[in-house]
């Protein structure tokens, strides 16, 4: 039987690449593959060759498909290493990413033309690097005891830090400032995310996997304007016989509920909840439903506060994000 994981598509649709694991082979170890794709069809696949012993462990491709990193575990531990091997078929050279002091290095993505990779020196610092694939140049993101890069994408990074059970994440800047991506809750857990392709204003725009204000994991999307940092919980929005209900938390707000009515393209509901001094506000919000061009659902609101003066708008966007209790799933 074969098995197939960790796939990754090329950006230009041109191959994909995977982990494959062959019962018939008498290694029994995963690999690298890549196999072209011609009008969506899959063509035969060939194996990554890499000049060290191990499993295969993840794959993937620069944003303009000259590359592929491969990240394998030599004689099955746990001191990872990268791999860079081009995408042409005749060119089988293969290049290690990592330094004489590394224990461990691990792929994280592509930020533009740089690979972003989370590295473990012997001695126990950790450090997030983008290393240029032309030259090997490198550029350190961060560098603390008992981090890990968990995202890297237009200048900015997510650092996880803390032990179990209290980690948390740490925006970093292009500058190399850094701040907490939450504001800090002993006993919480945030350590995953990513960070969404910038928006017109360049305010970097995250997702990330949080218990932060809440008794359940789940997906919260977070902003930094202006140095403040916000965050709302994506809201699972429910439909049954024209009724809608919600329930959304995250940031300020500890807990909130909304109620109302879908009447064709429009929802109207009134919205209600506690934030984290204690306070309760609530107001009223139309929502008119729209599609974009990706197909995914668009609402437009308008609210206004009735607990207080104020009024305005906002766009609710559609997201692949999957959550569920005790589970948090990033696309």
């Amino acid at each position: 039987m074969r098995h197939t994981t960790a796939p990754d598509i090329a950006p230009d649709g041109s191959a994909l690449a995977f982990i494959l694991r062959d019962d018939a082979d008498p290694d029994g170890l995963p690999v690298a593959m890549q196999a072209p794709l011609v009008n969506g069809v899959l063509g035969d696949a060939r194996r990554i060759d890499i000049p060290t012993s191990g499993p295969a462990v993840a794959v993937r491709y620069s944003p303009h498909a000259h590359w592929l990193a491969v990240e394998v575990a030599p004689s099955g531990t746990e001191r990872t290493e990268i791999w860079l091997v081009s995408t042409d078929p005749d060119d089988d050279s293969a290049v290690p990413l990592r330094d004489d002091t590394d224990a461990k290095t691990s792929l994280v993505e592509w930020d533009a033309g740089h690979l972003a990779v989370d590295a473990v020196r012997g001695d126990g610092l950790a450090e997030g690097r983008l290393v240029s694939p032309v030259d090997g140049s490198v550029q350190i993101i961060d560098r603390r005891v008992d981090g890990k890069l968990v995202a890297a994408n237009a200048g900015h990074a997510l650092m996880r830090v803390g032990p179990r059970a209290n980690r948390e994440l740490l925006l970093i800047g292009p500058d190399g400032s850094w701040r907490p991506l939450l504001p800090p809750q002993p006993g919480a857990t945030t350590d995953a995310g990513l960070i969404l392709p910038p928006r017109e204003d360049g305010e970097p725009v995250m997702l990330v996997c949080s218990d932060h204000h809440s008794d359940r994991r789940r997906v919260l999307r977070v902003h930094a304007k202006n140095g403040v940092m916000r965050d709302r919980e994506l809201i699972h929005y429910r439909e049954a016989d024209g009724e809608i209900w919600a329930e959304y938390a995250g940031g300020e707000v500890r807990r909130g509920f909304l109620v109302g009515t879908r009447t064709g393209d429009t929802l109207s509901f009134r919205y209600s909840h506690l934030n984290t001094d204690g306070e309760t506000a609530s107001g009223r919000c139309t929502s008119e439903v729209t599609v974009d061009a990706a197909g995914r659902f668009r609402l437009l609101e308008t609210w206004t506060w009735e607990s207080r003066e104020g009024s305005g708008t906002s766009v609710v966007e559609e997201l692949s994000a999957v959550t569920t209790a005790g589970t948090c799933t990033l696309p």
